[in-house]
C-alpha cells in the first residue's frame, strides 16, 4: 500500500430545496430535494501491478527461477503484487429527496399520551465517473461511494418525566464500498438493524440506562462484483 500526494479535495456544488411544517408543538412534517455535483473526489483502489527496483530496474519479486508450472501460478517471472492506494476520480452527482415525520401523540387517552414516533426516508440516485478519458472503463457509471439508493429510520418512543423507552429501526439498501478491488468492486449488501433503549430517572441526579443494539442479529454482508 502507499499514499498519493496528488489527491484532489472533495469539491461539489450543492443545492437544497426544503419545506417544513410544524403543525403542533414537537411535531414536524418536512420534505427536501437535493442535488450534489462533485467536481473532484478520491476513492480507494486496489490493483495488481509489477514493482521494479528504481536503481537497477530489476523486478523486486522475480520468480523466473521457479519451475514453469509454478511460474504460471505465481504470475511470474515478474510477480504482480496487490497494491492499495487512493486515487482521484473525475466527477459525480447525487440527486434525491428526503422526507421526515415526527409527532408526540399527547392527544391520546391514558398512558398512550406519552407515545410518539419519528420516521425519515431518503432516496439518493448517484453516479460517478472515474476515468473520463476511457468511455469503456467498466468502473465508470457506478454509484457514488457509500451511497445507498434507499435508507430509512423509524423510531417509536414512550416518554414521561421519569421513564423513556425507545425502539429504533434503521434500514439501508446496497452501497458501493470499494470502487476497484483487483478486477472487481466491493458492494455492501442491504441491512436492517433494530435497537432498544430505556432510561429511568430514580432521582433528579441519578438515572439508570439500559440499551440493546442489533436485536435482529444482522451483519454487514460484502459482495464482490467481478468487472469485465
Amino acid at each position: 500500500s502507499g499514499g498519493n500526494t496528488q489527491l484532489e479535495p472533495f469539491l461539489a456544488d450543492q443545492f437544497d430545496l426544503s419545506a417544513e411544517w410544524y403543525f403542533e408543538e414537537g411535531a414536524i412534517l418536512s420534505g427536501a430535494l437535493f442535488y450534489k455535483d462533485f467536481k473532484s473526489f478520491s476513492y480507494d483502489s486496489s490493483v495488481f501491478r509489477e514493482f521494479t527496483n528504481p536503481i537497477d530496474g530489476n523486478c523486486i519479486v522475480d520468480r523466473s527461477a521457479l519451475p514453469a508450472e509454478e511460474q504460471l501460478t505465481a504470475m511470474a517471472p515478474c510477480a504482480n503484487l496487490q497494491y492499495r492506494t487512493s486515487v482521484n476520480g473525475a466527477s459525480a452527482d447525487i440527486k434525491g429527496l428526503e422526507m421526515m415525520y415526527q409527532q408526540h401523540y399527547d392527544f391520546l387517552p391514558g398512558l398512550l399520551k406519552h407515545l410518539g414516533t419519528s420516521i425519515n426516508y431518503t432516496y439518493a440516485d448517484s453516479e460517478a465517473i472515474v476515468d473520463p478519458e476511457n468511455a469503456d472503463n467498466p468502473y465508470n457509471g457506478l454509484p457514488f461511494l457509500n451511497t445507498s439508493k434507499h435508507s430509512a429510520n423509524a423510531t417509536v418512543f414512550w416518554e414521561n418525566d421519569d421513564l423513556s423507552l425507545r425502539l429504533a429501526y434503521a434500514y439501508r439498501t446496497k452501497a458501493l464500498e470499494t470502487t476497484t478491488d483487483k478486477n472487481s468492486s466491493i458492494v455492501r449488501d442491504d441491512r436492517g438493524t433494530l435497537d432498544f433503549s430505556a432510561n429511568y430517572a430514580i432521582t433528579n441526579d441519578l438515572k439508570v440506562t439500559f440499551s440493546a443494539t442489533n436485536l435482529t442479529d444482522s451483519y454487514d454482508k460484502i459482495i464482490n462484483v467481478i468487472t469485465n
